[in-house]
């Protein structure tokens, strides 16, 4: 069977779009875990600097108003921690990581149609990868849309 047979086409066809589904996919979920991370250490980290300085402050003798300024960033810097600011970003790069162990089987899939037993062989396959990917995006953490707009810029700039 060739690929580019009338039978197959269609199917060949979606077999790409869902290698490009899963290519978008993989590179939301990195810009999604690149900044989860980013965000989990500045929520996190910014505060607890914030409340030691002052805190030292208050210990050198300045003005005891200090103190409140330290419980404050004190206590940002713990309900950040206690909420899981860095939670996501693991939950991000696990999706990301499916998405593109999954892109790379159907790529193959493609690459192999061409020596499938016959056009439903192509389609089984094909039903099979599809229930993959719907399986991934049924258990994944949604991200935020601005992270497929970059994904989808930094892919047309061929920097991915």
């Amino acid at each position: 069977m060739s690929t580019s047979s009338q039978t197959d086409a269609p199917t060949i066809e979606a077999l790409r779009s869902l290698a490009e589904s899963c290519k978008y996919n993989a590179q939301a979920y990195f810009e999604a875990a690149k900044s989860a991370e980013l965000w989990g250490k500045t929520i996190v980290f910014i505060p607890a600097i914030l409340s030691a300085a002052a805190g030292t402050l208050v210990a050198l003798g300045w003005d005891k108003s200090w103190g409140v300024a330290s419980a404050m960033a004190g206590l940002m810097a713990a309900t950040g921690s206690f909420l899981g600011a860095e939670r996501k970003a693991p939950s991000y790069k696990e999706s990301a990581r499916k998405y593109t162990a999954l892109k790379h089987e159907v790529q193959l899939a493609i690459t192999l149609a061409g020596e499938a037993e016959s056009p439903e062989a192509v389609r089984q396959s094909l039903r099979s990868l599809t229930d993959q990917y719907q399986a991934i995006a049924s258990r994944d953490e949604p991200v935020p849309n601005r992270h497929f707009g970059k994904a989808s810029k930094r892919i047309k700039a061929g920097s991915v």
